[in-house]
């Protein structure tokens, strides 16, 4: 898949015209397809006709549009970057993500309850710091008499690969929708969309923070962490990049037009060498990884799983939002 950042176009007479860039160097080809995302007029699937590096034509009718700010790619699934999620909040595009950290609910992953939305048992945070600790735990042993014939004491370190992981992250809670699916039918009761107070959501993630592992619909056991990345699981830059079609590039892609994968402890391919995983059969002729991909608008983004050891939130008068400090520990959990 090929895709552009978020670029400022303008389309007349079926053609689609970039302010700066290159179609070329993207490495998109007269007769791709290709999906138009955020045009409030073309948001569609194309065939392209011919091309040039700042121009695109179509086989297809395109209403005129001036100074739009899209995502063109070839293929029919967006990748999210940080300068869409941006545009999504300050359009205040309900449809689409407008929070790079996540909560998940215990239900999220719960079989039995299919066709969520993207927002469907979870909750976003404005984070505005997140601290991530990983804390090794070796057992060491002293080793009797080396400092009588060596001239310095020694230990012996045992590293059997244990350790506590934790994540802190502060920031704000804003008014938001709130969607919860508690059964497979289509009622409001049992599966309400509603637009809650930044105070009503602290008061639902206190009073799902004092619940047990066992309380699917109160449990929030994952936490999502979008962050952008350009290379892969398997040491190669994402395929969408411009980077990625030549050899030893010298140019980059932005950060913010890069895709976003979420944070985990996973590794790339190559680093599994004296894991189960280098044992995994390669299917695709490719080494092993379970390094997450980038996300797109049809992801099921996994995070990192575990609890919520403290949850803090401040209210202000006359403020509305609410202020919070979270504690998150990573842990297989069981209920």
């Amino acid at each position: 898949m090929i895709q552009s950042g978020s670029i400022t176009i303008s389309i007349s007479n079926n053609t689609i015209t970039r302010v700066s860039g290159s179609f070329i160097s993207e490495g998109f080809e007269v007769g791709n397809k290709i999906t138009i995302y955020n045009s409030p007029y073309n948001t569609s699937v194309y065939g392209i006709k011919s091309l040039t590096a700042t121009t695109i034509t179509t086989n297809e009718t395109l209403t005129d549009a001036s100074s739009n700010l899209v995502i063109i790619l070839s293929g029919n699934d967006v990748l999210w970057n940080s300068k869409a999620i941006e545009n999504n909040i300050s359009s205040d595009n309900v449809h689409g993500i407008q929070h790079f950290v996540f909560i998940n609910l215990g239900a999220r992953s719960k079989k039995g309850i299919v066709g969520e939305h993207f927002e469907t048992n979870r909750i976003g945070l404005k984070a505005e710091t997140i601290g991530i600790t990983t804390s090794k735990t070796v057992p060491t042993i002293p080793i009797p008499g080396i400092a009588a014939i060596t001239g310095e004491a020694q230990s012996i370190a045992i590293d059997l690969g244990m350790s506590t992981k934790s994540i802190n992250i502060g920031g704000i809670i804003t008014d938001q929708f709130i969607t919860k699916k508690f059964k497979e039918s289509v009622d409001s009761v049992n599966n309400p969309t509603v637009y809650m107070t930044a105070h009503e959501i602290a008061q639902l993630m206190h009073s799902h923070s004092d619940s047990s592992g066992i309380q699917q619909y109160q449990t929030m056991n994952e936490l999502i962490i979008l962050f952008p990345s350009r290379v892969d699981g398997r040491y190669n830059y994402h395929s969408a990049l411009p980077e990625s079609k030549v050899a030893n590039p010298v140019s980059f892609t932005e950060v913010a037009d890069l895709p976003l994968i979420p944070f985990s402890y996973k590794v790339r391919a190559q680093d599994n060498q004296g894991s189960i995983y280098q044992f995994y059969p390669d299917v695709d002729g490719k080494k092993f990884t379970n390094f997450p991909e980038a996300i797109h608008m049809g992801s099921e983004i996994k995070g990192v799983s575990g609890f919520i050891r403290s949850f803090n939130s401040s209210f202000t008068a006359g403020s509305p939002y609410v202020t919070f400090t979270l504690d998150f520990e990573v842990a297989f959990t069981l209920g």
